[in-house]
């Protein structure tokens, strides 16, 4: 998880634990998901590069892997097995789907093209075990101009981009009313397990505070 702008503040340990906690609900645990934060600027780039449309957007998708919902979590295809394709999904606005204005959903065999744009760079390879499921490019002020036209908040927001992105990393797309169907009950239980898991989370938290405060009375009280 980076974040490579400063204009818009973002909760990047937030946004951090929620991707993780994906990844680990999803039994993806040896699985990297990179997360870059960035610019309207950079995602306009990349955006006219890999669409062919000249204007930002808030969320690209470029999954590495052939890794599709189907497969039931069998070891997937590396990129290096799948066509080098551009599936041009068409920009849905919030009244058309989950409230995402548009998106991309990439499979190439050059998975590091972000970092080397220009050039084929090396096909995946794990490291310490860990394979590289894809990266998600995200527009914080279009995030934020979203989020303020929908009446909440950037970290809600950024909530709901991650989910997306992340189906479109697992093979789910919405290029047809079936696909789209089938990714928005995906979202919606992905987004269900989500809040129930920082539900727990914060009430052990709670337990956890309460726990150390009455310790910290039980000392006082032996103190006097």
């Amino acid at each position: 998880m980076r974040n490579r702008q400063r204009r818009i503040p973002i909760n990047t340990p937030l946004l951090t634990l929620r991707t993780h906690t994906l990844l680990r609900l999803l039994k993806l645990r040896s699985y990297a998901l990179e997360v870059d934060v960035t610019t309207d600027e950079r995602v306009r780039r990349y955006n006219r590069m890999y669409r062919g449309k000249d204007k930002t957007t808030d969320i690209l998708s470029f999954p590495f892997m052939n890794l599709r919902p189907w497969d039931e979590r069998k070891t997937p295809h590396t990129a290096s097995d799948t066509h080098n394709q551009i599936h041009d999904a068409p920009a849905f606005d919030s009244a058309e789907h989950g409230n995402v204005s548009g998106d991309i959903s990439l499979i190439s065999p050059f998975p590091t093209m972000s970092r080397f744009p220009g050039r084929p760079p090396l096909p995946p390879s794990p490291v310490h075990g860990i394979r590289d499921i894809g990266q998600i490019l995200i527009s914080a002020p279009q995030v934020a101009r979203d989020a303020s036209n929908m009446g909440i908040d950037v970290d809600r927001r950024m909530r709901t981009l991650i989910i997306h992105g992340l189906c479109h990393l697992l093979g789910y797309d919405h290029e047809t009313a079936l696909d789209a169907a089938l990714m928005d009950v995906e979202e919606c239980r992905l987004s269900e397990l989500l809040e129930t898991e920082e539900a727990r989370r914060k009430a052990e938290l709670k337990d956890e505070w309460m726990l150390l405060r009455e310790e910290e009375c039980s000392v006082a009280d032996e103190d006097e």
